[in-house]
């Protein structure tokens, strides 16, 4: 939408709806691959824009927002509707354009005031910090990944009057629940842990336990699964009952969505996140954090990105592949530095420098790509 539709005023008189119909039908595969249909009510899409405008600051129609993501990413819902519900100007990326080039050009020629990322495309934007300069910018707000601390720090120069805030939830809870507001007048550094930032506390009206195997619940401290509770919760996937069964679980008669995120909650409240379940890979018997090591190959090289991935090899042998970013440095290097620094089984057995991680559609890494890249490398 073009500045120029933005102007003046438009009343709107939207027909009640029942809030138990559905707003819309999101199909997700998520990380297992099988695609999985999460019906959204109206009453999931009141309360989150209820809860997100509480968590988000005042949003007008003098603001002029970033929508960056295609219609399938749930994380669209909240980048049109909520400008779109405050009358807010809208700023499209069009198709077939690289994302965070164009996202570039728009933030300087556009003054664009509410941005909502992805990591992995500010992360790419990282090159060009230097040069940007973004008083404008009201409310700079990620989802869908994991946000590096660093890259949030260096970001708050670029845009130094950004309310910044890291936004955390899945797809079944109405595209986030959760969120970490920092504040570097506040905190000299962002809260993190292996240079994640926190995803602090659940958004108004929402709830958030740890729980482990057995499906106690869990002290402040220990590890277990992310479960989230609250009016922003799915009534239940889509004709798949077994699927309802397992990812859904009464906690004192009150309905969790078990996340399959693995975290813990800190002594005053706020929650931290360590990875997925299904990240956390079995290595010559021993469990480990993929997260983890991505850390400290981050902090040996400082590229603008570090991944592992997972391999299967022969016999079933699982090994581990890194992948730096923009690295001209030597990798041996790193790999030297990782056995310093980790035990044995987490070491990655290869490294490859790529000129830029592979993203998907919406801006995200594409491990999927990278694990298909290293098991080509080796032949498996």
């Amino acid at each position: 939408l073009g500045s120029e539709s933005c102007t003046g005023s438009t009343a709107l008189s939207l027909p009640h709806r029942d809030p138990d119909a559905w707003a819309y039908l999101l199909f997700t595969s998520g990380t297992s691959g099988v695609p999985k249909g999460v019906p959204i009510t109206v009453g999931n899409v009141d309360a989150f824009l209820d809860a997100f405008f509480a968590s988000s600051g005042p949003m007008t129609e003098e603001d002029r927002a970033l929508q960056m993501f295609d219609l399938t990413f749930d994380f669209s819902v909240v980048a049109y509707l909520a400008p779109l519900a405050r009358g807010a100007c809208l700023y499209t990326v069009p198709p077939n354009v690289i994302k965070f080039t164009f996202i570039a050009a728009l933030l300087d020629d556009e003054h664009i005031t509410q941005l909502p990322l992805v990591p992995s495309v500010i992360s790419h934007l990282r090159p060009y910090f230097g040069d940007l300069h973004l008083p404008e910018v009201k409310h700079t707000f990620f989802c869908g990944e994991a946000l590096h601390a660093d890259v949030l720090a260096e970001w708050s120069r670029c845009a130094p009057n950004s309310r910044l805030t890291n936004y955390y939830g899945p797809t079944e809870a109405t595209v986030f629940a959760m969120y970490y507001a920092w504040e570097p007048a506040r905190e000299a550094v962002p809260r993190a842990h292996n240079g994640i930032v926190s995803i602090g506390a659940a958004m108004a009206g929402m709830r958030a336990v740890v729980i482990g195997d057995e499906g106690r619940v869990l002290l402040a401290g220990e590890k277990g699964e992310l479960c989230l509770a609250g009016p922003q919760l799915t009534p239940g996937y889509f004709n798949d009952p077994s699927r309802n069964a397992e990812s859904f679980l009464r906690l004192d008669g009150e309905r969790y969505y078990k996340t399959g995120d693995v975290a813990y909650r800190e002594s005053d409240g706020s929650f931290t996140f360590l990875g997925r379940l299904d990240t956390q890979v079995k290595v010559q018997g021993y469990r480990v954090e993929l997260g983890e090591i991505e850390h400290h190959a981050r902090a040996l090289a400082e590229p603008r990105g570090a991944v592992v991935v997972d391999v299967q090899g022969l016999a079933g042998l699982t090994r581990l592949h890194l992948f730096l970013e923009a690295f001209d440095g030597e990798v041996d290097t790193v790999l030297h530095g990782l056995k310093a620094r980790l035990p044995h089984y987490m070491v990655p057995t290869a490294a490859t420098v790529v000129r830029a991680l592979p993203l998907n559609s919406n801006g995200k890494v594409d491990r999927l790509r990278l694990r298909a890249i290293a098991s080509e490398q080796a032949g498996s």
